[in-house]
């Protein structure tokens, strides 16, 4: 327990007037310390603001299982923030929004709990170092009926989500919702996972919790498998895909292979560490972190086995979802095609003075958002992902741990800067809270045609049946 205490009963007798005033100020600031010290471990005690789900354990580096929070943590909302730009000299303002997003965090898969248990029944009393002895008593407390179910974190996550766009995009959204919290303006789209619809329902929550200050779930997302889930049999991206051997150099390479024995010798085991040990060691890590606010397991593990273990994820992000194989960004073109006819639909309608719909909100997967992301150039570094150059990428652009958290989300923010049809129009992309340069235009902002010519084949030329034809399909993203 902290504690923080003065002598009572200093004698000033022999002190002058000046000493005996810095004194008491002395004692009057550390007393206030103490007070705000003590405070802030209550706090502390209580989970109240700091906790391992808002601040995650070391350096965070947990690739898709990271949490939203631990690299994106909550600095404050601001009112209408996102609601005007300048480009040309002009300002412009917000007229409607398209938002891809990843579902919360979420229980582990089956394979995944199951393998928590094997890990822990093969170290169990079978290592030396005594500050590991919670491994002997460890119970796997993750119930199989909620396998891929949403958790309490990935609930406030989205909600969290409903109030930074609530919020930042006020006087765009505000008057979307009836009376009641039934959508006017604005549409919601999920896949057929649950995970997905629930999200939905917490980032609603959000939204109503800023315009009505009550949080509603009630909310019915209409299902579009067909553009969130556009990589579901696309013969060519499995196709692609089928190598893995850039991950398994890595993993028998000298720096994989040293961590393992670097975890071996830390628990004075009489057992070895395995490739798959390690993999399942990270993933439980960052499970119990999540769900159980419990960081035992990441001791196991310093900030460099992390970072090997990230980088490990992050080549095979690369082969997966980045730019190994064209088809990746190719294939999530019918999304994109999607949030540009309806962008097309809110210019038409907004120079009319017509009512039209202001928000789209759809929640998907882990490769809805990361596969969109490159599918328009983002994030994409000089060289590839690959396991001879580890020391030479530790500066990349892409890491999972921030691009590819629980909850990661692209929005596609239109704005019209006076005057009508399309030329007056600009767009802005904000990827996990932030703007993100524009390949194709080399800004934050672009202007809407410009956008659109610039991304001509990926947008208008779409066809994703030619795309996902293992004999056929060119390549759409240079």
């Amino acid at each position: 327990m902290f504690q923080c205490k003065l002598r009572p009963n200093l004698s000033f007798a022999n002190v002058s007037g000046n000493i005996k005033f810095t004194v008491v100020l002395v004692m009057a600031l550390v007393n206030t310390v103490c007070v705000v010290v003590s405070i802030g471990l209550i706090k502390l005690s209580l989970g109240d603001v700091f906790s391992y789900t808002n601040m995650g354990y070391g350096n965070n580096q947990y690739g898709i299982k990271t949490a939203y929070f631990w690299t994106h943590p909550d600095k404050g909302l601001v009112k209408n923030r996102l609601m005007q730009i300048t480009i040309g000299g002009r300002t412009c303002n917000a007229v409607h929004v398209n938002v891809v997003a990843r579902h919360g965090a979420r229980y582990t898969g089956l394979k995944d709990m199951r393998s928590f248990t094997f890990l822990q029944r093969k170290l169990k009393n079978n290592f030396s170092n005594q500050n590991y002895n919670f491994i002997n008593d460890w119970v796997n407390n993750y119930p199989e009926e909620k396998t891929e179910q949403l958790t309490a974190l990935g609930r406030r996550e989205m909600a969290y989500l409903g109030k930074y766009f609530g919020t930042e995009l006020f006087d765009l959204l505000n008057g979307t919702l009836g009376v009641d919290g039934t959508p006017k303006f604005l549409n919601f789209t999920a896949t057929h996972k649950v995970r997905t619809q629930n999200s939905v329902k917490f980032l609603y929550s959000g939204l109503t919790d800023v315009f009505f200050g009550k949080n509603s779930t009630n909310i019915n997302p209409k299902i579009r498998d067909d553009i969130l889930r556009f990589y579901d049999n696309c013969k060519k991206y499995e196709h692609d895909i089928a190598d893995r051997s850039e991950v398994l150099k890595f993993e028998n390479g000298p720096k994989f292979q040293k961590m393992l024995r670097d975890i071996t010798k830390r628990l004075g085991a009489n057992v070895s560490m395995s490739i798959g040990d390690a993999k399942v060691l990270y993933v439980l890590c960052a499970t119990e972190l999540a769900i159980m606010n419990k960081a035992d397991w990441c001791t196991l593990l310093t900030e460099d086995d992390r970072e090997v273990l990230e980088y490990d994820k992050d080549i095979e992000e690369y082969l997966i979802k980045l730019y190994a194989h064209p088809v990746v960004g190719q294939m999530s073109c019918p999304l994109a095609k999607a949030a540009f006819t309806d962008m097309d639909s809110a210019i038409a309608a907004n120079d009319l003075g017509s009512s039209y719909t202001k928000g789209i909100f759809q929640v998907g997967h882990t490769d809805t958002v990361v596969d969109l992301a490159t599918g328009l150039g983002l994030f994409k570094d000089a060289d590839a992902i690959r396991a001879d150059n580890y020391e030479a990428m530790k500066n990349r652009t892409f890491r999972a741990s921030s691009h590819d958290t629980f909850s990661s989300h692209l929005a596609f923010i239109l704005y019209n800067c006076g005057g009508s049809g399309a030329d007056n129009y600009a767009l802005k992309l904000v990827y996990n809270g932030k703007p993100v340069t524009i390949p194709k235009c080399n800004s934050e902002t672009c202007w809407y045609r410009d956008f659109r010519l610039g991304y001509k084949h990926f947008i208008d030329d779409c066809d994703w049946n030619k795309v996902c034809s293992v004999n056929d399909g060119q390549p759409i993203v240079g």
